[in-house]
């Protein structure tokens, strides 16, 4: 085996997990692994002015493709200026990973050395340390896995020094898709099946609501089927306008940003079926925008109490909720 520095290995990690687009605000921690990258691999790379901005064209790249969003930025300063992006990105539960090196262990003294991982942390963010090249592979691995399965960013952190250092003993690579369990969905309980059957058929004015998971399910024309044997008008939550968009039953967006017709129809109604949508305070108007309605919520992992998520009278749950993934 060809000597390469560890840098090298890593960018094939990523290569080898499928990366093809890569957003970044280049820096001395983070030039090499993303030159490689590109040059080598033929991963897209996209510049951007900010490292807020690089995190944030990933999240989004990652939000319209259903991929893991890739960034990265160099130590310090490269890490700080992305925590409003990290917070973002944990609060969308958006798949993103951030290379990111740290300050060089060998040196003596570094100005831009800081304590990145509780920063990182702070933003509910997953911080995985490459400290070896022993396991760097293992680590990259696991990003991947928490990213893909688990559905949240991660900080993937190697010093800028443990980067280039020559190895020759580096094992093949195995993607995470070898160890994200296969699964199908859960099928739900057939009396909360009936139950919410009775009362959809039971409502005079329903609406339904759907968010992102109903985009990522590929379930339009199945909602479209529910709203039309049940006579519901159609909403989406800010994340997912558009989704009706010519239909002749639309209302456009349910929530804050919702019309005043909109308002007008939400006040009215005597139940909302929530499909794919967390249900937050800022699609419930913080409990203001449907107060006579009783909620089903339709969704892989539906929530009540948390981050003034709106607690659904009815759920169904279509899937197992995901478990911490280690490789």
């Amino acid at each position: 085996m060809a000597e390469q520095r560890l840098y090298e290995v890593l960018a094939a990690a990523f290569a080898a997990e499928g990366v093809n687009t890569h957003f970044t605000l280049l820096g001395d921690g983070n030039m090499h692994w993303a030159t490689v990258l590109a040059e080598r691999y033929g991963v897209r790379t996209i510049h951007a002015r900010h490292e807020h901005c690089a995190c944030e064209m990933a999240s989004a790249y990652a939000h319209i493709t259903g991929r893991v969003g890739v960034a990265s930025v160099t130590h310090g300063p490269g890490v700080t200026q992305t925590m409003t992006a990290l917070t973002t990105a944990a609060r969308g539960d958006i798949p993103l990973i951030v290379f990111a090196s740290e300050a060089p262990t060998t040196a003596t003294w570094t100005i831009q050395q800081i304590d990145q991982a509780p920063l990182v942390r702070a933003c509910g963010v997953e911080y995985i340390q490459i400290q070896s090249i022993n396991h760097a592979l293992d680590r990259v691995r696991e990003a991947f896995c928490v990213a893909r399965y688990e559905r949240r960013p991660v900080v993937l952190g190697v010093s800028d020094d443990l980067q280039r250092v020559r190895t020759r003993s580096m094992p093949s690579y195995v993607p995470s898709s070898a160890f994200i369990p296969e699964y199908t969905p859960c099928l739900p309980d057939p009396r909360s099946v009936a139950q919410i059957a009775d009362v959809i058929a039971a409502a005079e004015r329903p609406i339904i609501l759907a968010g992102r998971g109903a985009i990522r399910a590929g379930a339009r024309a199945e909602v479209l089927e529910l709203g039309k044997r049940c006579g519901a008008l159609l909403a989406t939550t800010l994340p997912a306008r558009g989704l009706f968009e010519d239909e002749a039953y639309s209302i456009g967006i349910g929530g804050g940003w919702s019309s005043d017709v909109a308002i007008e129809l939400f006040e009215a109604a005597d139940l909302v079926i929530a499909i794919g949508a967390s249900l937050t305070g800022f699609t419930t108007h913080f409990g203001k925008l449907y107060p006579h309605a009783r909620v089903v919520q339709i969704d892989e992992a539906p929530q009540a109490v948390r981050h003034n998520r709106t607690i659904a009278q009815f759920s169904l749950a279509f899937r197992c909720p995901a478990r911490r993934c280690r490789t």
